[in-house]
């Protein structure tokens, strides 16, 4: 019994002394309090668990769990068990975290949620270097910006925190919400960055954009929350309705998350399909350098074509075919009210603009004019097409 004894003690004043060996000078990380405290050696390495209500410090951060386990000799400590670390404004939850002291790495698991700033990321697992400020997250990606109100999700995220720049891939989302949460505009593609914070969202590869009726693609895309515009280019094309928009850049600028403004630039074309109706032979159209489109409500209320400006517009009333009417000059310009083409204004040097009306089955050839007033001037009642997006 004696033997046994000794024994025992024997084993308790190794650990402790190899503990004291093995002990870090100079460690960051202290235990404040735990209720239960066990030192053992196992294959020649002392290892200590700490259990129930865990309270280790670090400079100004707080570790709390219900279990921990310190490695001294390979500087490594496991924290389990409803996992919280607090330092000023930098919080991390999860399930487990590992801690490498030798190179300040938080490996956290299960539940993570990554508050750094005014960015939070929740995901999976997340990989969090505290020199650097640096987070690197896997798996059930979400990262949203409180001061944007921008939401990415995807498979990966890698996040730099003195940079103030977020890269998101796998699958990247890239949603604006407003103030009761619900999703305002939606971008995907192959990779998504926030710059700023989310000031700037840029979209790389194969880029597709959603609001309301509206939707467009390209391969590059740069979102601008605080601004509510969005610029799109590497061959964009939009479509709202039945309208196809065309041009070297496609800008979209929001009010209060409503559309307002379309911009069309640089070889700029507005298509729009019509029904099919017996007597149209093309659809209706606008082409110039650059197209503007203005909005009230969810209709176009009036449309700028400047630079080599044509509108082709077929008179539609009801399902009946009145006619097309072809005009050209250096600058048009097309009123709309509830649907309806009010007037054509068209604006150039003299003999340089014209206007052509087509009756149903006529052909018309050398320049003949009908229904164009001088000056550049055709004024029409009758009620838009669904192309017209009026």
């Amino acid at each position: 019994m004696r033997r046994a004894l000794k024994i025992v003690i024997g084993i308790v004043l190794l650990a402790q002394a190899v503990w004291a060996q093995e002990k870090i000078p100079n460690s960051r990380l202290e235990l404040v309090s735990a209720d239960q405290l066990r030192s053992f050696v196992v294959q020649g390495r002392a290892v200590r668990v700490l259990e129930g209500n865990v309270h280790f410090r670090q400079g100004s951060a707080h570790m709390y769990c219900q279990r921990a386990t310190e490695y001294p000799r390979e500087r490594k400590t496991v924290f389990e068990g409803d996992v919280r670390i607090n330092d000023k404004d930098r919080s991390l939850r999860a399930k487990k975290v590992i801690y490498f002291d030798v190179v300040k790495l938080y490996k956290a698991s299960g539940d993570v949620v990554l508050v750094d700033g005014t960015t939070k990321i929740d995901a999976q697992q997340v990989f969090y270097y505290s020199k650097e400020r640096k987070a690197i997250a896997d798996r059930d990606v979400v990262v949203f910006n409180r001061e944007e109100n921008v939401r990415l999700t995807a498979r990966h995220a890698e996040h730099f925190r003195d940079r103030n720049y977020t890269k998101v891939t796998g699958d990247p989302v890239a949603t604006q919400l407003d103030s009761t949460g619900e999703e305002v505009i939606r971008l995907l593609g192959d990779e998504i960055e926030a710059f700023q914070g989310g000031k700037r969202i840029t979209v790389s590869r194969n880029v597709r954009v959603f609001h309301d009726q509206t939707q467009a693609k390209s391969e590059l895309a740069n979102f601008f929350p605080d601004d509510e515009e969005i610029v799109l280019t590497e061959k964009p094309v939009a479509w709202q309705e039945t309208d196809e928009m065309r041009g070297d850049t496609l800008i979209f600028r929001f009010k209060e998350r409503q559309l307002r403004e379309v911009q069309v630039l640089n070889q700029a074309q507005v298509i729009s399909k019509i029904d099919t109706i017996e007597g149209v032979t093309e659809p209706n159209s606008l082409r110039g350098q650059k197209i503007f489109m203005y909005l009230q409500g969810q209709y176009v209320s009036r449309v700028l074509v400047e630079g080599t400006a044509t509108s082709v517009y077929n008179a539609i009333d009801g399902r009946q075919f009145k006619g097309m009417n072809r005009v050209q000059g250096d600058r048009i310009i097309l009123n709309f009210f509830n649907r309806a083409l009010l007037n054509v204004i068209i604006t150039s040097d003299p003999g340089k603009s014209n206007g052509v009306f087509t009756p149903p089955g006529l052909q018309v050839s050398g320049g003949a004019s009908t229904g164009s007033e001088p000056g550049g001037k055709t004024g029409s009642g009758e009620k838009a097409s669904r192309g017209a997006k009026g």
